[in-house]
C-alpha cells in the first residue's frame, strides 16, 4: 500500500486505475499533488472514482482529461465522482470506463462548451443506471445517452435549456426524470417515448414547450404536473400512456392539441384552465375510463373536426363555473355531455 501511494504521490501525469490490483477489502488513497499548478484530489475505493478539481480553468483539455485520458483499467470502474470543473474533452475517457453503472456530477460545472471537437455524450455506455448530470452543461442531443440501455434515474441540473428530439426515447428501465433544478424550456419530439417503465417525471418551472409524441406509450406514467409556463403541448403528448390516471394543464396553455390523450385509457379525471380556447381533434380518443373533465372557461373553447370521436360523452360529467353552466349546454359539441354541472 505505502509503495503504491508513493507512486502516485510522485507527481506522475499518468494515473494506472486498477482496481483489482488492491489487497484490502477496500482500497483508497487520498492524493493531493499540484498538477499542472493546480491542486486536485482523487479518491480510489474498490470500483469508485471520486476527482475533484480545486481550481478553474480556461483551457481546452481539463485536468480530468489530462489525468486519466491514458490511464489503464477504466473498464474497471463502475462508479464516478466528478466536482469542480468539467469539460467536454472529459467525456472522452468517461465513455472508455464501459462499466460504468453510476455518474455523479451534482458538484461539477461545465466549462469551454463552445469547444466543437468533443460533445458530451454517454452513448454506448450500456450498464449505466443513474446519472446526475453537471450545471451549465448544454442542450441534450439526441444521441447523448444512445445505447444506455440499463439507465433507470436522470436528474438535470442548471444549464440544460433544450432537450433534442429523441433523446432517450426506448430507454426501456427509465424510471425517473427529475429536472427540478433544470432550466430546460423545451423537450423536443419524442423525447420519452416508448419509456415504458417512467413512472416519475419533475419538470422544470421554466419550461415552455413539449413537442409531440414526448411522453407517449409511457405506460407506466400515472400522473404528472404541467408546470405553469408550459404553452405549446404536442401532439400525440401522451398517447397510449394506459396508466395515466390524472392530468392538470397549466394554466399557460392554449389549445389541446389533437390526439394528445388517444388511448389513455386509465385516464379518470382531467382539469382544462381557462387559457384553453381551443380543442383539435381525438384528443380523447378511446379514453374509456374519463368520467369528469373541469373546464375553468366561462366562453366555451372551439372544437375542430372529430373532437370527441371515440369517447362517450355521455358517460361524462362536464364540470364548468356556474356562470357558463347554461351556454355550455346550448353550445355545439359542449352540450352532449352526460351532465354538465356548475362549480
Amino acid at each position: 500500500m505505502k509503495f503504491i501511494r508513493s507512486i502516485i504521490v510522485s507527481a506522475s501525469l499518468v494515473l494506472m486505475i486498477v482496481a483489482s490490483s488492491c489487497d484490502e477489502e477496500s482500497c483508497m488513497f487520498d492524493i493531493d499533488p499540484w498538477y499542472w499548478g493546480h491542486s486536485s484530489v482523487t479518491i480510489i475505493t474498490d470500483n469508485h472514482v471520486e476527482y475533484i478539481y480545486n481550481e478553474g480553468y480556461t483551457y481546452y483539455g481539463g485536468p480530468f482529461f489530462n489525468r486519466f485520458s491514458e490511464a489503464k483499467g477504466l473498464d474497471k470502474i463502475t462508479s464516478l465522482k466528478i466536482s469542480g470543473d468539467m469539460y467536454l474533452q472529459d467525456f472522452e475517457v468517461i465513455q472508455k470506463c464501459t462499466n460504468l453503472v453510476t455518474a455523479d456530477f451534482s458538484e461539477a460545472m461545465m466549462h469551454n462548451l463552445s469547444y466543437n471537437d468533443y460533445s458530451l455524450s454517454f452513448a454506448g455506455l450500456e450498464f449505466l443506471e443513474t446519472v446526475i448530470l453537471p450545471t451549465n452543461m448544454p442542450d441534450i442531443t439526441s444521441d447523448c445517452f444512445q445505447g444506455c440501455t440499463n439507465l433507470k434515474s436522470i436528474t438535470m441540473q442548471w444549464g440544460v435549456e433544450r432537450i433534442e428530439d429523441n433523446a432517450f426515447e426506448s430507454l426501456s428501465l427509465l424510471e425517473k426524470v427529475d429536472m427540478s433544478n433544470a432550466s430546460t424550456t423545451r423537450i423536443g419530439d419524442s423525447v420519452f417515448c416508448k419509456c415504458s417503465s417512467l413512472k416519475e417525471v419533475v419538470l422544470p418551472s421554466s419550461i415552455t414547450s413539449i413537442d409531440e409524441y414526448a411522453f407517449a406509450y409511457c405506460t407506466s406514467l400515472e400522473d404528472i404536473t404541467l408546470p405553469n409556463s408550459l404553452r405549446f403541448v404536442g401532439s400525440r403528448m401522451f398517447a397510449g400512456c394506459k396508466n395515466l390516471k390524472q392530468v392538470k394543464l397549466s394554466t399557460g396553455t392554449s389549445f389541446i392539441n389533437l390526439r394528445m390523450f388517444e388511448w389513455c385509457s386509465s385516464l379518470e379525471s382531467l382539469t382544462i384552465p381557462a387559457t384553453v380556447t381551443d380543442v383539435y381533434s381525438k384528443p380523447f380518443y378511446n379514453c374509456t375510463k374519463l368520467k369528469h373533465i373541469r373546464l375553468e372557461a366561462t366562453t366555451p373553447p372551439q372544437l375542430h373536426q372529430d373532437v370527441f370521436a371515440g369517447f362517450d360523452q355521455t358517460a361524462c360529467t362536464l364540470s364548468v363555473p356556474k356562470s357558463a353552466v347554461e351556454t355550455y349546454k346550448n353550445t355545439d359539441g359542449w352540450k352532449d355531455f352526460g351532465t354538465i354541472e356548475g362549480f
